[in-house]
């Protein structure tokens, strides 16, 4: 399943110049990130194409390199195996969400980034719970309105309803 999920979103890269793959990053993430690396070579030089790399979630205040920042797991497990292969996506084309707010936020950038580059494909994770989690794609008719959305959690477990902290939300 996972490589067939990691020649799924390579293809789809290919066949998308410009639009964005959003990656899972829990459990079943690490094994489509030993997929992906597996079969980037196939692809290259460019396996990601010009696609835009984002992940789908992070926890709010939690520092990049910290070891439960799911940015941090992207980066780890995936971002810079492949560029110790010479195969990493263009710098520009990573936009993984980050758990500190600086200057920028990083919802409104995320929003932004999907609003210019829309979704080819998300990746949804299933965890071993049978916990699945969607994120829903709003259709806009007014770029005004991107600034203050955010993504609307689709919850189809009662497993995940229990797990999430709603005062902390990812």
């Amino acid at each position: 399943a996972a490589d067939t999920t990691a020649r799924l979103i390579l293809q789809t890269a290919k066949e998308s110049p410009g639009e964005t793959l959003l990656l899972p990053t829990g459990r079943t993430a690490t094994k489509v990130y030993t997929s992906l690396l597996r079969l980037a070579s196939e692809f290259a030089p460019d396996p990601f194409g010009d696609a835009y790399l984002m992940s789908d979630t992070e926890t709010f205040g939690v520092y990049e390199r910290h070891p439960t920042s799911r940015y941090n797991h992207v980066q780890s497990t995936l971002i810079e195996p492949l560029a110790r292969q010479g195969l990493s996506p263009v710098p520009d084309h990573i936009r993984l969400l980050r758990g500190v707010i600086l200057e920028e936020d990083p919802i409104q950038a995320a929003n932004l980034t999907l609003r210019r580059h829309p979704p080819a494909i998300h990746v949804i994770a299933v965890a071993p719970s049978g916990e699945v989690i969607g994120y829903e794609v709003a259709t806009y008719t007014d770029p005004s309105q991107v600034v203050h959305d955010r993504c609307r959690v689709i919850e189809l477990s009662q497993t995940g309803k229990e797990y999430i902290d709603p005062d902390q939300p990812s």
